[in-house]
């Protein structure tokens, strides 16, 4: 009998997958050093924060992987059982897979922040400071949380296409995983958000529901993407797109705020283009290749991988 996946393999997975981001280079920071940490506060919420000129601290509430976790029960597991002939893995592999969808999403948005060079933008000089308390400028910090939810959507669905290519599981699988996980985490953040449908207009982030259209839409198309497999990315993009639509009717009950999606994303939209390049050319990115030590390291985990998946194969229905 399958283990069930419990909230501490959940905190282990978080541990672990932010380690790897880090540690094997996957991303790099033009002189700069990440510290992922896992806080104590309840709250709902996530922050980026410049530490000293030369280091930021990702901070990642346990309020957030509570809620994770608990939307994973409540919605997550029904959907599955209403879904899964759709689908070619177990319950606890959909769910852990979602889960860490959900939570690395928050960690590559925050990381996109620092990537971005959102801190420069908001005109954020002093340290120990994260983006949130630079509420002054309304426009502005809309436009950095979409470009932090673009980019992080498309940095997070190359790893997906990575996992895709190492034949562990299937693409149809992967793909629904992580339409699902960034659809559900902005609606955990919309439950959270009580009076968001009255205040989004004005709020320094877009309603959540919005976002979560903006980031899988981009996610699955941005150009970063695009210049990846080119012949079997529309494929692709169609099952996201699908998978989109089936999670919102069958497990949501279709509540998309249509306001916030149809008329008020288009306006900020439009807003974050005309200030993309001003953001491009404040980008931190380090496009140096990765050291060796790095790609052993990445090289020892798919051994490591390989290995447990022989011995311990995942269990398909």
């Amino acid at each position: 009998m399958e283990q069930k996946f419990t909230y501490e393999d959940f905190k282990i997975d978080v541990k672990q997958n932010h380690k790897m981001i880090i540690d094997e280079g996957i991303v790099k920071l033009q002189g700069s050093k990440i510290y992922p940490y896992i806080g104590d506060d309840q709250s709902i919420n996530a922050k980026a924060t410049r530490s000293a000129p030369d280091q930021y601290i990702i901070t990642i509430n346990e309020g957030v992987l509570k809620a994770i976790f608990s939307y994973s029960t409540e919605v997550l597991r029904p959907f599955y059982k209403i879904y899964h002939a759709n689908l070619g893995v177990t319950e606890e592999l959909f769910i852990r897979f979602v889960c860490g969808i959900m939570s690395d999403f928050i960690f590559w948005h925050e990381l996109s922040h620092i990537a971005r060079g959102h801190f420069k933008y908001l005109g954020i000089d002093q340290y120990d400071t994260s983006l949130g308390f630079n509420l002054d400028k309304i426009s502005e910090s809309r436009i950095v949380e979409i470009d932090a939810d673009i980019f992080g959507a498309s940095y997070l669905f190359l790893r997906v296409l990575s996992v895709i290519n190492s034949g562990s599981i299937r693409a149809e699988d992967a793909l629904c995983a992580y339409t699902v996980g960034i659809r559900s985490i902005f609606e955990i953040l919309h439950i959270d958000n009580v009076l968001e449908d009255y205040n989004h207009r004005t709020n320094e982030h877009p309603h959540s529901q919005a976002r979560a259209f903006n980031a899988y839409a981009f996610g699955v198309a941005s150009p970063e993407i695009i210049s990846y497999k080119k012949n079997i990315l529309p494929y692709y993009q169609e099952c996201a797109q699908q998978f989109f639509i089936d999670f919102e009717s069958l497990a949501l009950g279709n509540k998309f705020n249509i306001d916030a999606v149809a008329e008020i994303m288009p306006v900020d939209v439009d807003k974050w283009h005309s200030e993309k390049a001003v953001l491009d050319s404040l980008s931190i990115m380090s496009y140096e290749k990765r050291s060796m030590a790095e790609k052993r390291k990445s090289l020892f985990r798919e051994i490591t991988n390989k290995l447990r998946n022989l011995f311990f194969p995942p269990h398909y229905s």
